[in-house]
């Protein structure tokens, strides 16, 4: 039962924002759908009226998902989306902070391996940069919250929002992937130690398999972004797994997420967010 409370604890960040954000998704690309279809409706009626021809079956116009996505529904949606994820997460450390002491800043030793977080993850930021994944733009709508809500304080308060929340979201990633997922994975490998539950296995503990399996999960969740977030993913956990401490692998990912911040905001490529 301890060990199920323990598995909660560091999945249930993760799932509830993976549920809350496809239930948010699926909800407006329904919604841009069905207002898809009452536009086409009622271009096909007037264009009948005038033509004096019976209207298309809106069902042999159906609007392509894709096509969806650049629609007004779905581009707020993203926003949505953030501001569930961001608060969620924020949210869940504030209520559960005393039951996860690898988040305990008053156990945290600053020392090489902060130092070591600090300068891979402005590498890994850097490189994610340089792949520039998303340069197409068809992954997902670009954030562009100025034009999306015709206001450039929208817009300039939705780009703090992201900024200022940037190093929340890897605190999700690095409880799931690298605080759980990694020692089950341990724990089911070793042979020379048996530990009674996965919270046993010592951040410092290595197993190159582990390493490399809970990172490409990490991956395929990211889809097309694969490449930067397995890179990212592997420089936080070796962090981790050098210092022994969580709280080091979790600055790496949020250094390299505000070095992909601080390009946009000084490029204005906004694809990578």
């Amino acid at each position: 039962m301890v060990q199920v409370v323990e598995t909660l604890l560091r999945v249930l960040p993760w799932l509830t924002t993976t549920l809350a954000a496809n239930v948010i998704h699926y909800r407006s690309l329904f919604s841009a759908r069905q207002e898809g279809r009452r536009h086409f409706i009622e271009s096909a009626a007037a264009l009948s009226s005038r033509r004096h021809f019976p209207g298309s079956s809106p069902d042999e116009h159906e609007l392509l998902t894709f096509d969806l996505m650049q629609s007004a529904i779905m581009r707020k949606a993203r926003y949505k989306i953030k501001v569930v994820h961001y608060s969620s997460t924020v949210l869940y450390v504030a209520l559960f902070y005393a039951f996860l002491p690898e988040l305990h800043l008053d156990e945290f030793v600053p020392g090489l391996g902060t130092a070591e977080g600090l300068v891979v993850g402005l590498l890994s930021g850097l490189v994610t940069i340089l792949l520039d994944e998303n340069r197409l733009g068809d992954m997902r709508t670009t954030w562009r919250p100025g034009v999306d809500y015709e206001s450039r304080f929208w817009g300039f308060v939705w780009d703090a929002i992201r900024i200022l929340c940037a190093s929340s979201t890897p605190i999700e990633d690095c409880l799931f992937y690298h605080s759980w997922l990694y020692r089950v994975l341990v724990q089911s490998l070793s042979d020379d130690i048996e530990f009674e539950s996965f919270t046993d296995v010592p951040l410092s503990m290595w197993s190159w398999t582990a390493w490399l399996v809970c990172n490409s999960a990490l991956a395929l969740y990211n889809g097309k972004e694969w490449r930067s977030s397995m890179l990212s993913g592997l420089l936080s956990l070796w962090v981790t797994a050098r210092s022994g401490q969580l709280l080091d692998g979790v600055l790496a990912l949020s250094v390299s997420r505000m070095t992909v911040n601080l390009w946009v905001v000084l490029t204005g490529q906004r694809q990578f967010w």
